[in-house]
């Protein structure tokens, strides 16, 4: 019972972040000047990028379809805030042309919002290569140490760097296709993507570890696209019993 208390005391504190994300892609916007200038873009241009940090991962920590009424609910009253918002702003705007653009793309974030709560998918359903893994607290070097002796398809972890990440992630492969599973943590929050468009510092490192996929004990090897997902689930069974295997059979 313990444990599910801090598993779900865990994953809303990570929300919080992607709530104040979208709260001051809201709040940015009533510094928006009357008139169009650079200034105005310059205010558009971070209140979209606060929106998309928090709608994405909010989006990828969502583990049930977004179809579930309790789920579909929440997104789609602040889908009806937002366009409310965007009204209140062009009033208190006095229907300047910049309030005007700025409902619009407010307009547009409401779309995006109740269109995700209409969704028979989860979120990781729909981005099949880029998993979340909501909950996840340990650092990659205890990940690396607890999943060491864990033979999966793409064989045993290496710890080292991908590029356009800064901190080390956790890797699998390359297998012979040069198709890569790894995990990372971004703002706190655990990833996992799989691709064969990975690049490394240093390339060299990656070919000392290129393996040969490896089936399970039914002889079961997953297609590429299943991986990530695969790789997802395993973290997330790890996250929360603390018991680091591998499983073929995904859900």
């Amino acid at each position: 019972m313990s444990d599910k208390r801090e598993k779900k005391t865990s994953v809303n504190t990570e929300h919080i972040f992607d709530v104040i994300c979208l709260v001051a892609s809201y709040v940015i916007l009533f510094m928006m000047p009357q008139k169009i200038n650079v200034f105005f873009y310059l205010i558009v241009g971070v209140s979209a990028f606060l929106f998309c940090i928090g709608f994405f991962r909010l989006g990828l920590s969502f583990d049930v379809p977004a179809s579930s009424k309790k789920t579909a609910l929440k997104l789609r009253g602040a889908a009806a805030l937002i366009i409310l918002f965007g009204f209140v702003l062009i009033i208190l705007k006095q229907f300047s042309e910049s309030s005007v653009i700025a409902g619009i793309m407010l307009l547009i974030e409401s779309i995006c919002l109740w269109r995700m709560g209409g969704s028979s998918k989860s979120f990781n359903e729909v981005t099949p290569e880029m998993q979340a893994v909501p909950g996840m607290k340990v650092p990659i070097e205890q990940l690396h140490r607890d999943f060491s002796d864990v033979e999966t398809q793409l064989g045993y972890p290496w710890v080292g760097k991908v590029k356009s990440i800064e901190q080390d992630s956790i890797i699998y492969g390359p297998a012979e296709d040069g198709f890569v599973v790894y995990g990372y943590y971004l703002y706190g929050r655990f990833y996992v993507v799989g691709s064969t468009n990975i690049l490394f510092p240093e390339p060299e490192d990656s070919q000392g570890h290129l393996v040969e996929e490896i089936p399970d004990r039914d002889g079961t090897l997953l297609a590429k696209d299943l991986l990530p997902k695969a790789y997802a689930e395993m973290f997330t069974r790890y996250a929360e019993s603390g018991v680091a295997n591998w499983r073929t059979d995904i859900i």
